[in-house]
């Protein structure tokens, strides 16, 4: 690799690194991104989830010796661990992080989240509130918002309603989460058609991943090394 001359060096190009060089980048810092693992080809990624025989979320990127991850059906591959019960999270290392194979779902924080101690005398309260946070969440996702989301609801399925209806009268309810998917169009990426393989690969990139805003930084000038 060649000398780096940044004025910000990320480690990790996931959620968050790309979240961050993204901002940095925008406003003139000078940003590199560090990534262990690889750039994914979306078709050749495709075409291997398709062909795989064991399809688990890791099976259209395959660890390599320098950048090794965990492998869902083989949870001692990775991780050295013993007892009864296994840890079996998982993660990967390429070129946009986790983000590749995770649901989408967005799930956030509520009021009382913030407030543990207070509320349910459970565990600590945090130094900031919810409140405090709501403004950022409304530039990404969450509930309660002030802030409408920024595209319109993702339509239920006819599994969605056949359920809703099998459960007006009783205690339960269906609701909806907050999905990083594409509901319309915007931004160079396809509406979602409900090619149902967001886990672990969407096939047309309609659900996010980080690589939408690492491709964002590298056009204000950051570099990223894989």
């Amino acid at each position: 690799m060649a000398d780096i001359e940044a004025d910000v060096i990320i480690v990790g190009s996931g959620i968050s690194g790309a979240l961050l060089a993204a901002k940095l980048s925008a406003a003139g810092v000078k940003v590199a991104i560090l990534e262990a693992g690889a750039r994914v080809d979306r078709a050749e990624a495709r075409q291997r989830f398709w062909n795989a025989p064991i399809r688990v979320p890791e099976c259209p990127y395959p660890p390599t010796p320098q950048a090794n991850h965990p492998i869902s059906n083989d949870p001692d591959y990775w991780y050295r661990q013993a007892g009864p019960n296994k840890f079996k999270s998982t993660y990967l290392k390429v070129v946009g992080g986790t983000t590749w194979h995770w649901l989408g779902t967005c799930l956030r924080f509520v009021p009382n989240d913030f407030r543990l101690r207070t509320a349910h005398g459970r565990g600590l309260d945090w130094p900031i509130s919810y409140h405090e946070l709501e403004p950022f969440y409304g530039e990404a996702l969450g509930l309660p918002r002030s802030a409408s989301y920024p595209m319109p609801a993702i339509p239920q399925t006819f599994l969605d309603k056949t359920y809703a209806r099998a459960l007006t009268g009783t205690e339960y309810e269906l609701r909806a989460t907050p999905q990083a998917r594409n509901s319309v169009s915007g931004n160079g990426r396809p509406a979602c058609c409900g090619n149902a393989s967001c886990i672990p690969i969407c096939p047309i990139g309609a659900k996010y991943d980080a690589t939408v805003h690492l491709s964002l930084a590298e056009r204000n000038g950051a570099l990223v090394h894989p």
